[in-house]
């Protein structure tokens, strides 16, 4: 199949042989991946002002097809370039947190019980920067782009490099031994994991058993993937040993979660009771 590109507002849109289009204009050279979130709300803004009358119509196209034996086939509607670029290539503003700033398509805009969740570590778009554009903005982001909403929306991938790479990378141990607010912080996060899994499906048992977690010995506090956790859900037991394994505590609605997903063991059930009579 032979392949000619042209340039539309400076984007490639990707046609096939045959089919003919005239822009209205051109803008040569104008590279995504160098355009800074500094700048590209003002691009934003360009397409959304200019979407129903113009670019809506752009993002796909119907091209005329040869067989492989020649003889035409039906017209076939296909995505256009310019397009997938823009949602894989442009990198919009996001609020000041812990997340990794990414391209358009993997930001997100969340609910509100998303965002009291787990805030910190998604990469949220920054409204505010898009000025008097903002609401039509935000409209367009979520009916056009399609931006997540959700903390269901986060696959187990994600999940998996947010709690084995995301987490540790910005962990303070001087803070955390010194606020205990900042452990519950972190505890936050792990509980916004497993509600977000026991809404997807097909979730293997274990899934996550090999991502670290923040235990606790003792007074002590440490990031373990390698070593025995346990699942404080009785309160005597763990008092017990809190010297000698390493515990980690969630509410009672979640222990069934973090035994499947974290593949963690809970201490009520590998303890034996023996009483003596005196």
């Amino acid at each position: 199949m032979m392949v000619e590109h042209v340039l539309i507002l400076g984007f490639a849109h990707q046609r096939i042989l045959f089919f003919h289009y005239r822009p209205p204009r051109l803008i040569d050279r104008l590279n995504l991946l160098s355009l800074s979130p500094f700048k590209s709300p003002s691009l934003i803004c360009l397409l959304v002002r200019n979407w129903k009358d113009y670019y809506h119509s752009e993002t796909e196209m119907k091209v005329k097809c040869e067989g492989p034996r020649g003889g035409d086939r039906p017209l076939k509607q296909v995505p256009t370039l310019w397009w997938d670029q823009i949602k894989d290539q442009l990198q919009p503003p996001i609020i000041k947190n812990d997340a990794i700033p990414a391209r358009l398509y993997k930001c997100w805009l969340p609910y509100k019980e998303t965002y009291r969740a787990i805030c910190d570590l998604l990469p949220i778009i920054d409204l505010d920067k898009f000025s008097e554009d903002k609401r039509s903005v935000e409209q367009w982001l979520k009916d056009t782009v399609r931006l997540r909403s959700h903390i269901s929306e986060i696959t187990l991938e994600e999940w998996h490099h947010i709690l084995a790479e995301q987490i540790p990378s910005i962990i303070n141990m001087e803070k955390l031994e010194a606020d205990k607010s900042y452990g519950d912080r972190v505890k936050t996060w792990y509980k916004a994991c497993l509600d977000s899994l026991s809404e997807q499906e097909d979730i293997p048992n274990g899934a996550l058993r090999s991502v670290p977690l923040l235990c606790r010995k003792g007074e002590k506090w440490q990031l373990v993937n390698y070593e025995e956790r346990w699942l404080a859900d009785d309160n005597q037991t763990a008092e017990a040993f809190k010297d000698d394994i390493w515990q980690i505590t969630f509410p009672k609605d979640f222990h069934s979660g973090a035994k499947r997903y974290f593949g963690i063991k809970l201490l009520s059930e590998q303890v034996e009771y023996k009483l003596k009579r005196y």
